[in-house]
Order: C-alpha cells, then structure tokens, then sequence
C-alpha cells in the first residue's frame, strides 16, 4: 500500500457543525470491530503525534449528500469531529464542499461516485488487509482490473468499471470496498469475508 500523503483536491468548509448522532454512533462502533478485526491497519500520526491513523474510512448517504470520516481519523477510536458532511463534489475540478472542521478522507471521491452510481446503497466501508489480498480469488472476490493510486480519479473509475451489483469488492493491490443499504448491513458484509477468510487460512 502507497504511503499516505494526505488528500489529493481542494477542500472548501462551509459550517464546522454536522448533526445525525444515531449514525455516526453506529460508525464508531463499527470503526472499533474493524480495527480489532485486522482489517484497518494503523499508522502514525503526522499531524497528531500523540494519536493513532488507520489506512480506512467509513460513510453512510444521507439523503443527496453524505457523511465520511476524516483523513487521518483512528478508525479504533473515533471521535465526533473526525466526521465530515459532504456537500458537494466536483469531480471535474477536484472540490469538495464540506460541514466539518477537518479534511475529510482521501477517498471522498471514490465514496461520492458509487453513491452516484448506485442507488441501493447507502453505506461503505474501506479497509486494508494484506491476508485477504492474498486470499481474494481463493475466495471468489471480484477485482478491480488494474492498480491505480489512492485518492485518485483513476482509481475512482477503476471501481466503477466493475461495480455493477457488487456488494463486496477487492481494490487490485490496494484494499477492499464493503457495501450495504444500511451501515448494519455493510458491516455484516465485512464480518462474513472475515470468517470465510479465517476458515480458509
């Protein structure tokens, strides 16, 4: 996996506050069941040296717009201001309207391209694990094609290429993409790879 260097458009922040705490709740305890999964690895800080990052990120729809995690969030130990309301994309251009007050992650515009794309769902987990990487065709996991570099549009369209109905997808070399109606269905989604990847290791 790419270093991480931070996101890679402009962010433009509207207002610092953002509401739907039931949601967000729910992403929080989700962010701790990965992490102790192995499936959001975690690494230093750079702009809070006293904390943890994880190579992840989390969102849920919320009507036209949604919410997502920020960059260098610790996906173990969320806290309210590591949540961003996306207000609008620009793919374009590269900009992003935000409510929060940090950048939101590096994937916003992969996240704000699947919610374009398919209307059924409404939540998406990113995570990392080089076990199940390696284990993906074992497992029968559909692939993106070719490999392209975090945060970019590349590989934005790489996923599209190959969404279609997926509700679980591999990112070549890279990572993975869970998909659910509901922030309670993708993470079930996740948990049932996880087993099916433990019985085969």
């Amino acid at each position: 996996m790419k270093e991480y260097s931070g996101v890679k458009f402009q962010v433009i922040f509207q207002e610092k506050i953002i509401t739907n705490a039931h949601q967000i709740d729910k992403l929080k305890n989700w962010g701790k069941q990965l992490s102790k999964l192995g499936f959001i690895p975690h690494y230093r800080n750079e702009q809070e040296p006293d904390r943890l990052s994880s190579a992840g990120n989390l969102s849920f729809r919320m009507n036209k717009e949604f919410v997502i995690t920020a960059s260098y969030s610790d996906l173990s130990n969320l806290r309210d201001e590591d949540f961003i309301h996306i207000k609008g994309v620009d793919l374009r251009q590269k900009k992003i309207w935000v409510n929060g007050k940090r950048e939101p992650s590096s994937e916003t515009m992969l996240h704000y391209s699947i919610y374009q794309k398919r209307n059924d769902i409404n939540a998406i987990f990113h995570g990392h694990s080089t076990k199940l990487l390696n284990n993906c065709k074992r497992l029968g996991l559909k692939s993106t094609l070719y490999e392209a570099q975090y945060g970019s549009l590349e590989l934005v369209n790489s996923v599209l290429e190959v969404l279609e109905d997926e509700n679980f997808l591999i990112i070549k070399n890279h990572g993975f993409l869970s998909f659910g109606r509901n922030i309670t269905k993708a993470g079930e989604n996740t948990l049932n790879i996880y087993r099916r990847l433990e019985e085969i290791t």
